[in-house]
């Protein structure tokens, strides 16, 4: 048998991890945040300024795209 003392440890360390792994979860919609400005940052410079989109921005959009799907379809 283990004494009391060696077991405090693990579990201290289970409890943290899990309370780091929740608050984790809590910062998800940042993401939608940050996707949605990624779109909006493509259409106003293609509105204001008139630049195409070029391949770097296609890839932020897809990306973006990604990010929002996983956010609004993950069960």
């Amino acid at each position: 048998m283990f004494p009391c003392g060696c077991l405090g440890f693990p579990i201290q360390f289970l409890r943290v991890s899990v309370r780091v792994c929740v608050c984790g979860f809590l910062l998800l919609p940042v993401f939608v945040g940050f996707s949605m400005g990624i779109c909006s940052f493509a259409f106003l410079t293609w509105y204001f300024m008139g630049e195409g989109i070029n391949t770097k921005t296609m890839v932020s959009l897809a990306l973006a795209f990604a990010l929002i799907c996983v956010q609004l379809l993950w069960k």
